[in-house]
């Protein structure tokens, strides 16, 4: 595995860590977390059409951009489930690039930026 693959796979397992701990500091209850985490993978549907839609829906969930703004927005507004939604939503993406799912490429589920998924 390439040493540029290692670093965001542990950039993904950093950023995982830091959305439970937070999370789990700002007290914001466990009952919602298992439902909304694997929600986020509904963002799969554009697969569906094409493997071009798969991937940029895909990519519009599994990105750090839209959970940091949630995140940035429940921080300052004292929101407590904007800021538990971003948390959320970042634990997601981040456990998935540690695990090697990364953003997809128009090839196919299984092409991402990391590399391919699965058995070579």
């Amino acid at each position: 595995m390439k040493k540029e693959v290692i670093i965001q796979r542990a950039e993904g397992l950093a950023a995982f860590a830091f959305a439970l701990y937070t999370y789990n500091r700002f007290d914001l209850g466990w009952g919602w977390f298992v439902p909304i985490w694997f929600s986020i993978d509904l963002f799969m549907i554009g697969y569906i059409h094409n493997k071009k839609t798969g991937a940029y829906t895909y990519n519009l969930g599994h990105t750090y951009v839209v959970p940091f703004v949630l995140w940035i927005a429940g921080f300052m507004s004292e929101t407590d489930w904007i800021l538990g939604l971003s948390l959320i939503w970042m634990s997601h993406v981040g456990l998935d690039r540690a695990l090697g799912y990364g953003l997809k490429l128009d090839k196919g589920f299984q092409h991402t930026h990391l590399g391919k998924i699965g058995k070579h």
